[in-house]
């Protein structure tokens, strides 16, 4: 920016030894062997209202500049590069958003994209982030051992990632909401059903009645018959026994002579035990009542994210 203000340009400016400008003149000087691909962080000058295609979000790059940043490369830089290098591909950054530009070569009038990557972080100010991907052919010694069609190097495409913010916004937080909604339901049927709490007590006196009397006396506490040393019934041994291998987990097999088998646990069976057995939830509130059941839906999903979170954050 010093050299531009005082009006000196770059043929007669005498750089560092191993500054920018004399590796851009040696590289020229070497000459290329096949097309030039320039990368440079900061984009080239361009016109204010210049266009930058469909795939950009929002606004436009302008020229600009400030204490420890500048938006775009000066005239004399973007000229000085194009006529020195030639490029055939122009890569740039910096703006974090996407834009493609076509410049003007001055000395031959040939036309050659630059092409601003977008930033591949969605805290930078968009919506979808994205990447670009670079195709480059090497030389052969003969057209003929190419195995597919020649076309002219370099290839480059625009390769966007998921609409991370959409995400939050039209997946995460309506299915959160969902989610509140169907456990705010269920506590306000809980505490209206008065009626189902009623019958609560009646559901398993009946149950007793239907009992045998040893079975009765276990439910009971009793300990007459553990003090007197009698047996259960034969019939309430079957009865467990083929209880416990009600499971729809179940393998038998005879082995020693015998009839054995193994059941798996039934998750849903022991949920509807837990809830027969537990005392009723009358004398909770509601808005208690949410709340637990708000922490039991909440607590695995946020333990997973936040593993995850910080997993991606330590690598």
């Amino acid at each position: 920016m010093s050299r531009a203000r005082r009006g000196h340009g770059y043929d007669g400016w005498s750089g560092d030894a191993h500054g920018p400008v004399e590796f851009v003149k040696q590289t020229a000087s070497i000459g290329p062997l096949g097309p030039v691909v320039l990368f440079t962080h900061i984009p080239l000058a361009r016109p204010l209202d210049a266009p930058c295609g469909p795939l950009r979000e929002k606004g436009s790059i302008r020229q600009g500049y400030g204490v420890g940043y500048q938006n775009t490369l000066t005239d004399g830089a973007t000229k000085f590069l194009l006529e020195t290098l030639k490029p055939s591909l122009i890569m740039s950054g910096d703006d974090h958003d996407y834009c493609e530009y076509e410049h003007t070569i001055p000395s031959s009038n040939e036309k050659v994209r630059e092409v601003s990557v977008k930033s591949i972080s969605m805290a930078m100010g968009i919506r979808r982030p994205g990447f670009q991907l670079l195709s480059l052919t090497s030389t052969v010694a003969s057209p003929d051992l190419l195995t597919q069609i020649p076309v002219a190097p370099p290839l480059d495409a625009p390769c966007l990632l998921p609409d991370q913010l959409g995400m939050y916004l039209y997946v995460y937080i309506p299915l959160a909401l969902l989610s509140l909604f169907l456990v705010l339901t269920s506590n306000v049927i809980r505490v209206n059903a008065g009626p189902v709490h009623q019958t609560w007590g009646k559901r398993h006196h009946r149950r007793d009645a239907s009992a045998s009397p040893y079975e009765q006396s276990r439910r009971n506490g009793s300990s007459h018959d553990s003090e007197a040393g009698i047996p259960p019934p034969r019939e309430i041994k079957s009865r467990e026994r083929s209880r416990s291998f009600s499971s729809p987990w179940t393998w038998t097999f005879t082995h020693g002579g015998r009839r054995r088998g193994i059941a798996l646990p039934d998750p849903y069976r022991r949920w509807l035990s837990r809830i027969e057995h537990r005392s009723p939830r009358r004398e909770v509130g509601l808005l208690r009542g949410f709340l637990e059941d708000v922490l039991a839906v909440a607590w695995p999903p946020v333990c997973v994210f936040l593993v995850a979170a910080w997993w991606v954050m330590r690598w």
